[in-house]
């Protein structure tokens, strides 16, 4: 993969973590997934295994 896919994979990283850490999109998030924890499941797992892929192509 090129660099461009390092840059890519960096960048949602570090998104995902701005989000969850930002204390108001923090309580949305976690009051999200206290009214609706299975449609927040899905997103969660979405969001996990989209990150694996861009790590597995990353590394090989």
């Amino acid at each position: 993969m090129s660099k461009y896919g390092t840059v890519i994979w960096v960048g949602l990283l570090a998104l995902i973590a701005g989000f969850l850490i930002w204390p108001p999109t923090h309580k949305v998030f976690v009051e999200l997934t206290a009214k609706v924890p299975y449609i927040m499941g899905f997103v969660k797992f979405a969001i996990l295994s989209m990150m694996g892929e861009f790590l597995a192509a990353r590394l090989v």
